[in-house]
């Protein structure tokens, strides 16, 4: 019995989740008069306009560029950086339990309170709007988590594993790429997929410190549908499932090293 209840919220976890989904994917396929005659129902006849639309007219095919620039520099950063820091933490060095916390704290602290200073500092230096200052924002913001999932992984490792080869003299650099990162892949495909989509994803960010429409991302994009009066509304669903697909094509590419970076320690402190 108790599993039957258990298959019943799951299954409704999942129709709640998807029906709204099901319904901007559909609505992305209708014309407008289509939509307001019958918002949740099924197109009438499928049109592709509403993509050719936004892709075209909307230059959404621009600010699929930026996205991917900044996501992809970010997230190598984000990926590297983690690793290289996670593993120096994980070897229990002096100062390295004060590190570790430093590094918690971030997570701790809401991105709302100091975006003010982010700006500030940003403007100081010439970096407003511009792609450097972008990837190193979400590479800072996106750190420490990267830190916590690697820390933790690089712990559930043998030390056995990591001092063999330098008794037999392997340089450290050798040792974290030829050992460690390959048995590291479950955790990258981890770090990778939720901080891409972090940076993907962002809005509130790139509101603050972009201000050149020539290099706005996807989510910002989105803001052009919307008119003082009327918002377009096919188009703009058209939009959302251009935002939503390279994502969901990355986690189904990736699912299988996301889980097990998710089973094999990664989240152990």
């Amino acid at each position: 019995m108790p599993k039957v209840i258990t298959y019943i919220i799951l299954i409704l976890t999942t129709v709640i989740i998807l029906y709204p989904l099901s319904a901007i994917f559909f609505s992305s396929f209708k014309t407008m008069p289509d939509f307001m005659a019958n918002p949740l129902g099924m197109p009438k006849s499928f049109t592709i306009d509403n993509y050719i639309y936004a892709w075209s007219k909307m230059n959404f095919s621009k600010y699929t560029l930026n996205s991917l620039l900044i996501t992809g520099i970010s997230v190598l950063c984000i990926s590297i950086t983690g690793a290289m820091a996670g593993y120096k933490i994980s070897r229990d060095f002096k100062g390295s339990k004060y590190i570790y916390l430093y590094f918690l704290a971030g997570m701790s602290i809401p991105t709302q309170s100091f975006i003010i200073s982010l700006f500030s500092f940003l403007k100081s230096i010439n970096m407003i709007s511009s792609y450097v200052g972008m990837v190193l924002t979400y590479s800072a913001l996106n750190l420490p988590f990267a830190i916590l999932i690697f820390a933790g992984f690089f712990k559930t490792i043998p030390k056995d594993l990591l001092e063999a080869p330098e008794i037999d003299g392997c340089p450290e650099l050798k040792l974290f790429t030829d050992i460690l990162i390959p048995v590291s892949k479950p955790v990258f495909a981890t770090v990778i997929i939720i901080s891409g989509m972090n940076v993907w994803n962002d809005f509130f960010i790139q509101m603050i410190i972009n201000m050149d429409q020539n290099k706005y991302t996807l989510p910002m994009g989105l803001l052009k549908f919307r008119g003082e009066t009327s918002v377009n509304w096919t188009p703009l669903f058209a939009s959302i499932m251009l935002v939503a697909i390279p994502i969901i094509i990355v986690f189904l590419l990736m699912q299988k090293q996301f889980i097990k970076g998710l089973t094999s320690g990664a989240v152990k402190g």
